[in-house]
């Protein structure tokens, strides 16, 4: 039901939904969103959200202690 509601436009994703599964698929999440521009990323963009995400997990590892 809730992929419905996405497909007819009534609800939008949460940001959270749309970088996994940007980062799962390897996509541009504009593609994901508006099916604009470039579908793949290219390598640049991925090295840069793989750094973030790399310092978001050694940030929450550390304050978790």
């Amino acid at each position: 039901m809730l992929v419905n509601q996405f497909e007819k436009f009534e609800r939008r994703p949460r940001d959270i939904y749309i970088k996994a599964l940007s980062n799962l698929f390897d996509v541009r999440e504009d593609w994901i969103l508006y099916g604009k521009g470039e579908m793949k990323q290219n390598d640049e963009e991925r090295d840069e959200i793989s750094a973030i995400a790399a310092e978001i997990t050694s940030i929450l590892r550390n304050s978790s202690v």
